[in-house]
Protein backbone atom coordinates (compact mmCIF):
# COMPACT_ATOMS: atom_id res chain seq x y z
CA UNK A 1 0.00 0.00 0.00
CA UNK A 2 1.83 3.25 -0.99
CA UNK A 3 2.18 6.12 1.13
CA UNK A 4 0.57 9.62 0.56
CA UNK A 5 1.96 12.98 1.72
CA UNK A 6 0.27 15.31 4.40
CA UNK A 7 -1.38 18.36 2.58
CA UNK A 8 1.13 20.42 4.38
CA UNK A 9 4.27 18.95 2.94
CA UNK A 10 2.28 18.71 -0.72
CA UNK A 11 1.98 22.85 0.19
CA UNK A 12 5.87 23.64 0.83
CA UNK A 13 6.76 21.25 -2.06
CA UNK A 14 4.65 23.27 -4.78
CA UNK A 15 5.86 26.46 -3.01
CA UNK A 16 9.40 25.38 -3.44
CA UNK A 17 8.82 24.13 -7.41
CA UNK A 18 7.33 27.58 -7.64
CA UNK A 19 10.66 29.26 -6.66
CA UNK A 20 12.62 27.40 -8.41
CA UNK A 21 10.41 27.75 -11.62
CA UNK A 22 10.60 31.85 -11.08
CA UNK A 23 14.44 31.77 -10.75
CA UNK A 24 14.42 29.90 -13.76
CA UNK A 25 12.87 32.37 -15.98
CA UNK A 26 14.37 34.96 -14.94
CA UNK A 27 18.06 33.96 -15.47
CA UNK A 28 17.19 32.52 -18.77
CA UNK A 29 17.85 36.39 -20.34
CA UNK A 30 14.42 35.63 -23.11
CA UNK A 31 11.59 37.57 -20.66
CA UNK A 32 9.63 39.84 -22.52
CA UNK A 33 8.45 42.87 -21.82
CA UNK A 34 5.47 43.10 -20.14
CA UNK A 35 2.54 44.89 -22.34
CA UNK A 36 1.71 48.13 -22.01
CA UNK A 37 -1.03 49.14 -19.96
CA UNK A 38 -4.63 49.55 -21.82
CA UNK A 39 -4.62 53.40 -21.20
CA UNK A 40 -1.09 53.40 -23.55
CA UNK A 41 -1.45 50.57 -25.91
CA UNK A 42 -2.97 51.70 -29.44
CA UNK A 43 -5.55 49.93 -31.46
CA UNK A 44 -2.76 47.40 -33.48
CA UNK A 45 -3.07 45.47 -36.61
CA UNK A 46 -5.76 42.47 -36.35
CA UNK A 47 -3.85 39.67 -36.08
CA UNK A 48 -0.91 41.93 -33.98
CA UNK A 49 -3.85 42.07 -31.45
CA UNK A 50 -2.95 39.71 -29.11
CA UNK A 51 -2.31 40.05 -25.73
CA UNK A 52 0.31 38.20 -23.50
CA UNK A 53 -0.88 37.07 -20.04
CA UNK A 54 1.20 34.75 -17.31
CA UNK A 55 -0.70 32.04 -16.46
CA UNK A 56 -2.16 32.49 -13.27
CA UNK A 57 -1.80 30.33 -10.54
CA UNK A 58 -5.08 29.00 -9.01
CA UNK A 59 -4.25 30.18 -5.55
CA UNK A 60 -3.76 33.57 -6.72
CA UNK A 61 -6.26 36.41 -5.78
CA UNK A 62 -8.34 37.91 -8.78
CA UNK A 63 -9.81 40.76 -8.39
CA UNK A 64 -14.15 40.93 -7.39
CA UNK A 65 -14.92 43.21 -9.78
CA UNK A 66 -13.14 44.85 -12.61
CA UNK A 67 -14.41 47.95 -14.76
CA UNK A 68 -12.89 48.59 -18.17
CA UNK A 69 -12.26 52.42 -18.39
CA UNK A 70 -13.42 54.36 -21.52
CA UNK A 71 -10.26 54.13 -23.55
CA UNK A 72 -10.17 50.14 -23.37
CA UNK A 73 -13.54 49.93 -24.63
CA UNK A 74 -12.15 52.17 -27.61
CA UNK A 75 -9.15 50.12 -28.13
CA UNK A 76 -11.53 47.11 -28.26
CA UNK A 77 -14.02 48.10 -30.28
CA UNK A 78 -11.57 49.41 -33.20
CA UNK A 79 -10.05 46.33 -33.01
CA UNK A 80 -13.14 44.58 -33.27
CA UNK A 81 -14.21 46.80 -36.06
CA UNK A 82 -10.82 45.92 -38.24
CA UNK A 83 -11.13 42.48 -37.95
CA UNK A 84 -14.43 42.58 -39.27
CA UNK A 85 -13.89 44.60 -42.40
CA UNK A 86 -10.66 42.47 -42.86
CA UNK A 87 -12.56 39.08 -42.65
CA UNK A 88 -15.85 40.33 -44.00
CA UNK A 89 -18.29 38.61 -41.68
CA UNK A 90 -19.24 39.07 -37.66
CA UNK A 91 -19.30 35.53 -36.88
CA UNK A 92 -18.50 34.42 -33.38
CA UNK A 93 -17.06 38.08 -33.42
CA UNK A 94 -17.36 38.17 -29.20
CA UNK A 95 -15.66 35.29 -28.88
CA UNK A 96 -12.42 36.02 -30.63
CA UNK A 97 -12.11 39.28 -29.05
CA UNK A 98 -12.41 37.53 -25.31
CA UNK A 99 -9.38 35.17 -26.57
CA UNK A 100 -7.44 38.29 -28.22
CA UNK A 101 -8.15 40.77 -24.91
CA UNK A 102 -8.29 37.81 -21.49
CA UNK A 103 -7.35 40.61 -19.58
CA UNK A 104 -10.65 42.58 -20.12
CA UNK A 105 -12.72 39.69 -20.04
CA UNK A 106 -11.85 37.73 -17.01
CA UNK A 107 -15.28 36.51 -15.59
CA UNK A 108 -15.11 32.85 -14.83
CA UNK A 109 -18.42 32.77 -16.49
CA UNK A 110 -18.00 32.83 -20.36
CA UNK A 111 -21.63 33.80 -21.14
CA UNK A 112 -21.46 36.83 -18.81
CA UNK A 113 -17.85 37.58 -20.92
CA UNK A 114 -19.88 36.64 -24.44
CA UNK A 115 -22.77 39.66 -22.92
CA UNK A 116 -20.43 41.83 -22.07
CA UNK A 117 -18.73 41.63 -25.68
CA UNK A 118 -21.65 41.53 -27.49
CA UNK A 119 -22.83 44.84 -25.31
CA UNK A 120 -19.37 46.83 -26.70
CA UNK A 121 -20.03 45.60 -30.26
CA UNK A 122 -23.96 46.61 -30.21
CA UNK A 123 -22.86 50.10 -28.67
CA UNK A 124 -19.69 50.59 -30.67
CA UNK A 125 -20.85 53.80 -32.20
CA UNK A 126 -21.68 55.23 -28.66
CA UNK A 127 -18.32 54.23 -27.59
CA UNK A 128 -16.57 55.76 -29.90
CA UNK A 129 -18.58 59.14 -30.09
CA UNK A 130 -16.38 62.14 -29.36
CA UNK A 131 -16.37 63.46 -25.74
CA UNK A 132 -16.69 67.36 -26.00
CA UNK A 133 -17.80 68.18 -22.70
CA UNK A 134 -18.04 66.86 -18.97
CA UNK A 135 -18.93 63.45 -18.05
CA UNK A 136 -22.71 64.58 -16.90
CA UNK A 137 -23.28 66.07 -21.02
CA UNK A 138 -21.33 63.75 -22.50
CA UNK A 139 -23.50 60.82 -21.58
CA UNK A 140 -26.85 62.46 -22.14
CA UNK A 141 -25.76 63.87 -24.94
CA UNK A 142 -24.12 60.54 -26.61
CA UNK A 143 -27.07 58.64 -25.63
CA UNK A 144 -29.51 61.15 -27.00
CA UNK A 145 -27.26 61.06 -30.63
CA UNK A 146 -27.02 57.38 -30.52
CA UNK A 147 -30.41 56.03 -30.09
CA UNK A 148 -31.70 60.06 -31.99
CA UNK A 149 -33.48 61.23 -28.86
CA UNK A 150 -34.46 65.22 -29.04
CA UNK A 151 -35.60 68.09 -26.58
CA UNK A 152 -39.55 68.46 -26.41
CA UNK A 153 -40.61 72.05 -26.68
CA UNK A 154 -43.42 70.67 -23.95
CA UNK A 155 -44.32 68.04 -22.10
CA UNK A 156 -47.42 66.77 -23.57
CA UNK A 157 -47.01 68.18 -27.36
CA UNK A 158 -46.37 65.15 -29.31
CA UNK A 159 -44.36 65.12 -32.20
CA UNK A 160 -45.50 65.82 -36.12
CA UNK A 161 -44.85 65.38 -39.60
CA UNK A 162 -42.23 68.14 -40.93
CA UNK A 163 -44.45 69.01 -43.03
CA UNK A 164 -47.13 69.85 -40.50
CA UNK A 165 -44.64 71.58 -38.47
CA UNK A 166 -43.66 74.01 -40.96
CA UNK A 167 -47.79 74.59 -41.55
CA UNK A 168 -47.89 75.59 -37.76
CA UNK A 169 -44.64 77.64 -37.99
CA UNK A 170 -45.97 79.54 -40.60
CA UNK A 171 -49.29 80.58 -39.58
CA UNK A 172 -47.73 81.42 -36.41
CA UNK A 173 -45.96 83.82 -38.01
CA UNK A 174 -48.68 85.27 -40.37
CA UNK A 175 -50.55 85.75 -36.99
CA UNK A 176 -47.87 87.61 -35.43
CA UNK A 177 -47.36 89.91 -38.51
CA UNK A 178 -50.92 90.32 -38.11
CA UNK A 179 -50.87 91.38 -34.53
CA UNK A 180 -48.19 93.84 -35.13
CA UNK A 181 -49.58 95.53 -38.22
CA UNK A 182 -52.91 96.03 -36.09
CA UNK A 183 -51.31 97.63 -32.81
CA UNK A 184 -49.32 99.85 -35.52
CA UNK A 185 -52.66 101.23 -36.96
CA UNK A 186 -54.18 101.19 -33.81
CA UNK A 187 -56.47 98.54 -34.50
CA UNK A 188 -56.45 96.89 -31.25
CA UNK A 189 -55.63 98.32 -28.01
CA UNK A 190 -53.46 96.34 -25.38
CA UNK A 191 -55.55 97.80 -22.43
CA UNK A 192 -58.64 95.72 -24.07
CA UNK A 193 -56.80 91.93 -24.94
CA UNK A 194 -57.81 88.98 -22.89
CA UNK A 195 -56.95 85.69 -23.13
CA UNK A 196 -58.90 82.56 -21.34
CA UNK A 197 -58.10 79.17 -21.11
CA UNK A 198 -58.68 76.32 -18.77
CA UNK A 199 -56.49 74.28 -16.18
CA UNK A 200 -57.11 71.34 -14.19
CA UNK A 201 -56.97 70.44 -10.90
CA UNK A 202 -56.87 67.86 -8.29
CA UNK A 203 -56.82 68.18 -4.82
CA UNK A 204 -54.01 65.75 -4.09
CA UNK A 205 -51.70 68.05 -6.10
CA UNK A 206 -47.81 66.53 -5.89
CA UNK A 207 -45.79 69.06 -4.92
CA UNK A 208 -43.08 67.22 -7.60
CA UNK A 209 -40.51 67.05 -5.06
CA UNK A 210 -39.09 63.56 -3.63
CA UNK A 211 -36.09 65.04 -1.11
CA UNK A 212 -36.64 66.89 1.76
CA UNK A 213 -35.04 67.78 5.00
CA UNK A 214 -35.99 66.86 8.44
CA UNK A 215 -38.59 69.24 9.84
CA UNK A 216 -39.83 69.80 6.61
CA UNK A 217 -43.92 70.60 6.79
CA UNK A 218 -44.38 69.74 2.50
CA UNK A 219 -47.21 67.00 2.67
CA UNK A 220 -47.19 64.52 -0.19
CA UNK A 221 -48.66 61.82 0.54
CA UNK A 222 -51.23 62.62 3.46
CA UNK A 223 -54.54 61.32 0.83
CA UNK A 224 -57.63 63.32 1.55
CA UNK A 225 -60.96 62.14 1.51
CA UNK A 226 -62.27 62.29 -1.80
CA UNK A 227 -58.75 62.96 -2.88
CA UNK A 228 -58.83 61.96 -6.61
CA UNK A 229 -61.51 64.71 -7.51
CA UNK A 230 -60.98 66.69 -10.15
CA UNK A 231 -62.02 70.81 -10.32
CA UNK A 232 -60.86 72.91 -13.39
CA UNK A 233 -60.42 76.69 -12.95
CA UNK A 234 -60.90 79.17 -16.37
CA UNK A 235 -58.22 81.53 -15.75
CA UNK A 236 -58.26 85.11 -17.54
CA UNK A 237 -55.64 87.46 -18.49
CA UNK A 238 -56.05 91.02 -19.31
CA UNK A 239 -53.50 92.89 -21.26
CA UNK A 240 -52.30 97.17 -20.74
CA UNK A 241 -50.07 98.25 -18.29
CA UNK A 242 -52.29 97.11 -15.33
CA UNK A 243 -52.53 93.48 -16.91
CA UNK A 244 -53.40 91.08 -14.26
CA UNK A 245 -55.47 87.80 -13.91
CA UNK A 246 -58.77 88.32 -13.29
CA UNK A 247 -61.29 86.38 -10.64
CA UNK A 248 -61.51 82.30 -11.14
CA UNK A 249 -64.10 80.98 -12.42
CA UNK A 250 -64.53 77.21 -11.17
CA UNK A 251 -66.01 74.21 -12.64
CA UNK A 252 -66.64 71.39 -9.98
CA UNK A 253 -67.99 68.14 -11.17
CA UNK A 254 -71.89 67.07 -10.69
CA UNK A 255 -73.61 64.12 -11.91
CA UNK A 256 -76.66 66.35 -12.10
CA UNK A 257 -75.14 69.76 -13.33
CA UNK A 258 -76.92 71.18 -10.37
CA UNK A 259 -76.42 74.57 -9.33
CA UNK A 260 -75.39 75.66 -6.79
CA UNK A 261 -74.64 72.59 -5.39
CA UNK A 262 -76.24 72.14 -1.73
CA UNK A 263 -74.25 73.56 1.02
CA UNK A 264 -71.74 75.05 -1.06
CA UNK A 265 -72.91 78.97 -1.64
CA UNK A 266 -71.73 80.52 -4.85
CA UNK A 267 -71.25 83.89 -2.35
CA UNK A 268 -67.09 83.92 -1.87
CA UNK A 269 -65.54 86.86 -2.62
CA UNK A 270 -63.18 86.72 -5.77
CA UNK A 271 -63.95 83.49 -6.91
CA UNK A 272 -67.50 82.05 -8.92
CA UNK A 273 -67.90 78.33 -10.00
CA UNK A 274 -70.72 76.41 -11.88
CA UNK A 275 -70.98 72.65 -12.00
CA UNK A 276 -70.40 69.72 -14.92
CA UNK A 277 -70.73 66.34 -14.95
CA UNK A 278 -67.23 65.61 -15.60
CA UNK A 279 -65.92 68.58 -14.55
CA UNK A 280 -64.53 70.15 -17.97
CA UNK A 281 -65.50 73.34 -19.49
CA UNK A 282 -68.64 71.93 -21.88
CA UNK A 283 -70.21 74.66 -24.65
CA UNK A 284 -73.11 75.28 -22.28
CA UNK A 285 -70.76 76.24 -19.47
CA UNK A 286 -69.33 78.31 -21.74
CA UNK A 287 -72.02 80.37 -22.08
CA UNK A 288 -72.22 80.26 -18.46
CA UNK A 289 -68.93 82.19 -17.67
CA UNK A 290 -70.03 84.83 -20.15
CA UNK A 291 -73.33 85.09 -18.12
CA UNK A 292 -71.46 85.79 -14.75
CA UNK A 293 -70.73 89.00 -14.09
CA UNK A 294 -68.03 88.21 -11.77
CA UNK A 295 -65.99 86.32 -14.07
CA UNK A 296 -67.18 88.43 -17.52
CA UNK A 297 -67.75 91.70 -17.74
CA UNK A 298 -68.11 94.34 -20.28
CA UNK A 299 -65.58 97.35 -20.05
CA UNK A 300 -66.25 100.30 -17.88
CA UNK A 301 -64.98 102.41 -20.83
CA UNK A 302 -67.29 101.73 -23.44
CA UNK A 303 -64.78 99.42 -25.42
CA UNK A 304 -64.95 96.24 -27.36
CA UNK A 305 -63.00 94.10 -26.05
CA UNK A 306 -61.11 91.30 -27.54
CA UNK A 307 -61.04 88.12 -25.94
CA UNK A 308 -57.99 85.38 -27.93
CA UNK A 309 -59.18 81.58 -27.02
CA UNK A 310 -57.24 78.12 -28.31
CA UNK A 311 -59.61 75.90 -30.50
CA UNK A 312 -60.93 73.31 -28.25
CA UNK A 313 -64.02 71.98 -29.31
CA UNK A 314 -65.72 73.51 -25.70
CA UNK A 315 -65.19 77.19 -27.20
CA UNK A 316 -66.88 77.06 -30.45
CA UNK A 317 -69.37 79.80 -31.31
CA UNK A 318 -73.04 78.98 -30.91
CA UNK A 319 -76.05 82.48 -30.92
CA UNK A 320 -76.34 82.16 -27.36
CA UNK A 321 -72.54 82.36 -26.72
CA UNK A 322 -72.46 85.71 -29.36
CA UNK A 323 -75.30 87.12 -27.58
CA UNK A 324 -74.03 86.83 -24.58
CA UNK A 325 -70.62 87.94 -26.28
CA UNK A 326 -72.28 91.13 -27.58
CA UNK A 327 -73.91 91.81 -23.85
CA UNK A 328 -70.22 92.43 -22.44
CA UNK A 329 -68.63 94.24 -25.58
CA UNK A 330 -66.17 91.33 -26.54
CA UNK A 331 -65.29 89.69 -29.68
CA UNK A 332 -63.69 86.07 -29.84
CA UNK A 333 -60.68 86.16 -32.04
CA UNK A 334 -58.54 82.16 -32.06
CA UNK A 335 -55.18 81.71 -31.98
CA UNK A 336 -53.47 79.63 -34.29
CA UNK A 337 -54.12 75.50 -33.80
CA UNK A 338 -51.69 73.84 -32.51
CA UNK A 339 -49.80 76.78 -31.31
CA UNK A 340 -50.62 77.52 -27.84
CA UNK A 341 -47.89 76.48 -26.04
CA UNK A 342 -45.83 79.19 -28.22
CA UNK A 343 -48.58 82.44 -28.65
CA UNK A 344 -50.92 81.72 -25.51
CA UNK A 345 -50.03 83.71 -22.35
CA UNK A 346 -51.50 81.35 -19.66
CA UNK A 347 -49.63 78.57 -21.04
CA UNK A 348 -46.40 80.61 -20.97
CA UNK A 349 -45.93 80.23 -17.11
CA UNK A 350 -49.50 82.16 -15.69
CA UNK A 351 -50.95 79.24 -15.11
CA UNK A 352 -47.85 76.96 -13.69
CA UNK A 353 -47.54 80.37 -11.24
CA UNK A 354 -51.11 79.45 -9.72
CA UNK A 355 -50.61 76.22 -9.70
CA UNK A 356 -47.21 76.66 -7.50
CA UNK A 357 -49.50 79.23 -5.35
CA UNK A 358 -52.43 76.66 -4.56
CA UNK A 359 -49.81 73.49 -3.95
CA UNK A 360 -48.25 76.07 -0.84
CA UNK A 361 -51.32 76.87 0.57
CA UNK A 362 -53.02 73.23 0.30
CA UNK A 363 -49.90 71.90 1.97
CA UNK A 364 -50.00 74.48 4.55
CA UNK A 365 -53.87 73.52 5.08
CA UNK A 366 -52.81 69.90 5.35
CA UNK A 367 -50.25 70.47 7.85
CA UNK A 368 -53.02 72.53 9.80
CA UNK A 369 -55.17 69.31 9.44
CA UNK A 370 -52.94 66.56 10.78
CA UNK A 371 -51.92 68.81 13.44
CA UNK A 372 -55.45 68.71 14.73
CA UNK A 373 -56.05 65.52 13.88
CA UNK A 374 -58.82 66.21 11.53
CA UNK A 375 -59.26 62.28 10.41
CA UNK A 376 -61.90 60.92 8.96
CA UNK A 377 -63.29 58.59 11.14
CA UNK A 378 -60.27 58.38 13.61
CA UNK A 379 -59.51 55.08 12.81
CA UNK A 380 -62.96 53.51 13.56
CA UNK A 381 -63.78 50.48 11.87
CA UNK A 382 -65.25 50.74 8.21
CA UNK A 383 -64.20 54.65 7.84
CA UNK A 384 -60.93 55.18 5.55
CA UNK A 385 -58.51 56.76 7.96
CA UNK A 386 -57.77 59.73 5.76
CA UNK A 387 -58.00 63.50 6.33
CA UNK A 388 -60.89 65.15 6.29
CA UNK A 389 -62.17 66.47 2.93
CA UNK A 390 -62.47 70.39 3.63
CA UNK A 391 -65.20 70.61 1.55
CA UNK A 392 -66.01 72.39 -2.00
CA UNK A 393 -65.96 76.35 -0.39
CA UNK A 394 -62.64 75.71 1.18
CA UNK A 395 -61.35 75.07 -2.63
CA UNK A 396 -63.70 78.12 -3.70
CA UNK A 397 -61.60 80.19 -0.95
CA UNK A 398 -58.07 78.61 -1.74
CA UNK A 399 -58.49 79.75 -5.75
CA UNK A 400 -59.26 83.13 -4.85
CA UNK A 401 -55.70 83.17 -2.56
CA UNK A 402 -53.89 81.39 -5.09
CA UNK A 403 -55.12 84.04 -7.64
CA UNK A 404 -54.20 86.92 -5.54
CA UNK A 405 -51.16 85.54 -4.70
CA UNK A 406 -49.58 85.51 -7.88
CA UNK A 407 -50.96 88.88 -8.91
CA UNK A 408 -48.76 90.12 -6.00
CA UNK A 409 -46.01 88.43 -7.36
CA UNK A 410 -43.98 90.45 -10.20
CA UNK A 411 -40.73 89.82 -12.13
CA UNK A 412 -37.04 91.05 -11.43
CA UNK A 413 -36.19 94.52 -12.83
CA UNK A 414 -33.54 94.38 -15.69
CA UNK A 415 -30.56 97.30 -15.05
CA UNK A 416 -31.42 100.03 -13.75
CA UNK A 417 -33.80 103.46 -14.17
CA UNK A 418 -32.50 105.56 -16.46
CA UNK A 419 -30.15 102.89 -18.59
CA UNK A 420 -30.52 102.05 -22.14
CA UNK A 421 -32.26 98.59 -22.15
CA UNK A 422 -34.07 99.02 -18.54
CA UNK A 423 -36.84 96.77 -17.87
CA UNK A 424 -39.18 97.51 -14.67
CA UNK A 425 -40.49 95.20 -12.63
CA UNK A 426 -44.09 93.66 -14.02
CA UNK A 427 -47.05 90.92 -13.58
CA UNK A 428 -46.85 87.91 -14.38
CA UNK A 429 -50.14 88.39 -16.38
CA UNK A 430 -48.19 91.42 -18.31
CA UNK A 431 -45.28 89.71 -18.72
CA UNK A 432 -47.16 86.88 -20.19
CA UNK A 433 -48.60 89.03 -22.76
CA UNK A 434 -45.89 90.87 -24.00
CA UNK A 435 -43.76 87.89 -24.82
CA UNK A 436 -46.83 86.33 -26.76
CA UNK A 437 -47.30 89.49 -28.46
CA UNK A 438 -50.66 90.69 -27.31
CA UNK A 439 -49.67 93.56 -25.90
CA UNK A 440 -47.04 96.58 -26.39
CA UNK A 441 -43.86 96.84 -24.77
CA UNK A 442 -43.00 98.83 -21.98
CA UNK A 443 -41.40 101.60 -23.80
CA UNK A 444 -45.33 101.23 -25.97
CA UNK A 445 -43.73 99.59 -29.12
CA UNK A 446 -44.26 96.75 -30.31
CA UNK A 447 -40.97 94.91 -31.28
CA UNK A 448 -40.08 91.43 -32.07
CA UNK A 449 -37.33 91.27 -29.71
CA UNK A 450 -40.11 91.34 -27.08
CA UNK A 451 -41.23 88.37 -28.18
CA UNK A 452 -40.28 84.72 -26.92
CA UNK A 453 -37.20 83.22 -28.51
CA UNK A 454 -39.14 80.68 -30.00
CA UNK A 455 -41.55 83.05 -31.57
CA UNK A 456 -38.60 85.30 -32.68
CA UNK A 457 -37.09 81.84 -34.62
CA UNK A 458 -39.97 81.47 -36.43
CA UNK A 459 -40.67 84.89 -37.49
CA UNK A 460 -36.93 84.45 -38.66
CA UNK A 461 -37.68 81.93 -40.77
CA UNK A 462 -41.03 82.67 -42.19
CA UNK A 463 -40.59 86.27 -42.51
CA UNK A 464 -42.56 86.34 -46.08
CA UNK A 465 -45.65 85.18 -43.75
CA UNK A 466 -45.23 87.68 -40.78
CA UNK A 467 -45.06 90.39 -43.53
CA UNK A 468 -48.53 88.74 -45.23
CA UNK A 469 -47.89 86.60 -47.52
CA UNK A 470 -50.23 83.86 -47.77
CA UNK A 471 -48.16 81.77 -49.23
CA UNK A 472 -47.62 77.42 -47.96
CA UNK A 473 -50.97 78.01 -45.84
CA UNK A 474 -53.95 76.02 -46.14
CA UNK A 475 -57.39 77.89 -46.40
CA UNK A 476 -59.92 76.19 -43.75
CA UNK A 477 -63.23 77.52 -44.69
CA UNK A 478 -65.05 75.66 -42.19
CA UNK A 479 -62.67 77.10 -39.11
CA UNK A 480 -62.97 79.46 -37.32
CA UNK A 481 -59.41 79.92 -36.71
CA UNK A 482 -56.99 83.26 -37.37
CA UNK A 483 -55.59 82.15 -40.05
CA UNK A 484 -55.92 82.43 -43.62
CA UNK A 485 -58.40 85.84 -44.09
CA UNK A 486 -57.29 89.51 -45.18
CA UNK A 487 -57.05 91.47 -41.52
CA UNK A 488 -60.23 93.44 -41.87
CA UNK A 489 -62.21 89.79 -41.65
CA UNK A 490 -60.16 88.68 -38.22
CA UNK A 491 -58.85 91.79 -36.35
Amino acid sequence: MGSFASPIAAAFARQRNSASSLALTSSSGNAQPADDSPMEQEATPVHEGLESQAPRSRNAKRALQHVSIKQERQRVVKWMIAYVREIGCEDNICAITIKNFPTLFRQPNMNANLQKASRWWKDREGILADVESEVSFNCVSQRQDHYNIVHRLQTGKLSCSPAKQEQIDRSIAYHLGKVHRAFESGILDENLQENVDETHFVINMDNGRTLGFRGDRDIKYADVVSGGVSMTMVVKVTGGRSAKISSPFMIFQNDNCSYPIRGVPDNIPGVSYRTTRKSFMTNACLLEYYNERRASWADPSGGTRVQWLDNVSSHNMTPEIEEALRNIRTEVRYLPANSTHLTQPCDTFVISKIKDAWTKLWEEHKVHLILHHEWQGDGDPGTSGLLKNPGKSFFLTLAAKAVAEVNQQKTKAIGSPGEEGYVPPMTFARKAMIMCGLSLNTDGRWTESQLSVGLQNIISRYRSNFEGNTEMLTISPESNQIQIVNDSQCL
